[in-house]
């Protein structure tokens, strides 16, 4: 389901595809150019990836919610999911979900700055084999979001 006037997309921080690195900085943006209001507590944000290594951490840089002329901090989490069943180019997804009343309306946009890392720190993922990576800023469907838990925008793997 697809849900006009909010996109999503992937900024990557190290748009290496054919080596592995030691970790996956990015940047999740989601932008409402004309959509209708989204109260951000009930909104998900998942990314998609395939898990080369072990369970790996995650660290959040910062998340914001801006519109043109300022920006406040948004309290979004990340949480590493290993999916049931892995699916081509997924096995895993972090979700980003926040616990704030405030709205993502016309305009405006989340910015969500994250680190997937393995432990020890050592090359082990394949961002090429990653369902939601994109070397390029553009608007994807193969980020998801949820609101209410509802599929709005992206396809799943």
């Amino acid at each position: 389901m697809l849900q006009d006037g909010i996109q999503p997309y992937f900024k990557t921080a190290d748009t290496n595809t054919t080596a592995a690195i030691s970790a996956i900085l990015g940047e999740v943006h989601v932008v409402n150019t004309d959509g209708g209001n989204a109260t951000l507590s009930l909104l998900k944000i998942r990314y998609y990836f395939t898990n080369e290594g072990t369970m790996p951490l995650m660290q959040m840089n910062w998340a914001h919610l801006k519109s043109p002329g300022s920006q406040v901090d948004a309290p979004f989490v990340g949480t590493v999911v290993k999916l049931p069943t892995a699916k081509p180019m997924a096995d895993s997804y972090i979700e980003f979900a926040c616990n704030s009343a405030n709205i993502l309306d016309a305009g405006k946009e989340v910015e969500i700055s994250f680190r997937l890392y393995d432990g020890t720190n050592q090359p082990v993922f394949l961002q090429n084999n990653d369902y939601s990576f994109s070397a390029t800023s553009t608007p994807t469907d193969k980020i998801v979001l949820l609101y209410r838990d509802v599929v709005i925008w992206g396809v799943e793997p």
